[in-house]
């Protein structure tokens, strides 16, 4: 892990070199250009002079503005699908993962908020000043999620949050993940700025001509990020497997593909039903019944009113591509 954190400072430091480099030779090339254009101009005023120093001024500015263009792109967390639960209404959740954080020994979330699919993740506000003033966590937790497991792996899976924020050299990630960020928006967010220019020939081969050499760096810090994100992660689940036991973490990672069937079979029900104007006040006893249904028609035992899987029938829901090699 230490080798990889060095590898991916290594990749930063050269990008950032890199960068400000092409700042610094764009601003340059802007000042010349203004410069020439406007001795020449001086020399022989005229309408085709001034638009000739125009048609080079332009492509130089073009090319400032792309660079820094991301500057002014800030990632928020969006929250408007989702439910805040404040403290004083659910107490009983807080302290639970008051005492989670606290046997983990680590901070506890700033905000914790409801989303009605199957899921549970960390999310906190991207900007360029967060490298600077690092921003306080948000624990999601997934009510689909939580409607398909018992309180000991529901533990389990908050641990495995939470154990992030307590893991070694995790702040890198934030200069990773906004490094990242820059060099993404960089090489593949230009939709409307190509639109803007796309009579800009010079500036178009100029682009082009960054994109190429900043690809590289992008797929080195990817490439090493991504080597260190799989380390965190095995790392999170030994702390979650430390405070919970092994076997939750198994039962729940193994019975959430069965959830994610179960979810999208009645969202898809009522879908399919939606002209007829069938609807529900609550979709989680429908989760429930399907994934008993699940249970019934493939006979898994059941455990807690929830069925258990094993890795024979975990593939049967399976439905990732994804092949990952033994770790």
């Amino acid at each position: 892990a230490k080798k990889t954190i060095i590898k991916i400072f290594l990749s930063i430091i050269t990008f950032t070199f890199v960068y400000v480099v092409l700042v610094i030779m764009s601003i340059g090339c802007v000042f010349l250009i203004v410069y020439g254009s406007l001795k020449i101009f001086l020399l022989k005023p005229h309408i085709f002079t001034f638009f000739w120093g125009l048609a080079f001024i332009l492509p130089a500015i073009f090319v400032i503005v792309f660079l820094l263009k991301f500057i002014f792109r800030e990632k928020f967390f969006n929250s408007t699908h989702l439910i805040e639960l404040k403290r004083d209404e659910e107490p009983k959740l807080y302290n639970f993962i008051d005492e989670t954080a606290n046997e983990i020994n680590t901070n506890i979330p700033n905000r914790i908020f409801l989303s009605p699919f199957v899921e549970t993740y960390v999310k906190f506000n991207s900007t360029f000043f967060s490298l600077f003033f690092p921003k306080r966590k948000n624990l999601v937790l997934g009510m689909g999620l939580m409607n398909s497991i018992t309180l000991l792996e529901f533990k389990s899976i908050v641990a495995h949050e939470l154990g992030h924020f307590s893991q070694k050299f995790l702040g890198v990630s934030s200069y990773v993940y906004y490094t990242n960020k820059v060099l993404y928006n960089i090489l593949y967010e230009n939709d409307d700025f190509f639109e803007a220019v796309k009579e800009s020939k010079i500036t178009l081969i100029l682009i082009r001509s960054i994109q190429s050499i900043l690809k590289r760096i992008y797929n080195l810090i990817f490439s090493n990020f991504s080597k260190l994100s799989i380390f965190w992660e095995y790392q999170a689940d030994e702390i979650s497997a430390k405070i919970s036991g092994s076997k939750p973490n198994i039962t729940s990672l193994l019975r959430t593909t069965l959830s994610f069937s179960a979810w999208d079979s009645v969202l898809n029900y009522y879908y399919n039903r939606k002209n007829d104007l069938i609807v529900t006040d609550n979709i989680f006893p429908q989760h429930s019944y399907v994934l008993n249904y699940f249970a019934d028609k493939y006979n898994l035992p059941i455990e807690y009113n929830l069925p258990l899987i094993d890795l024979e029938n975990y593939n049967k829901f399976n439905k990732s591509k994804l092949v990952i090699k033994d770790q």
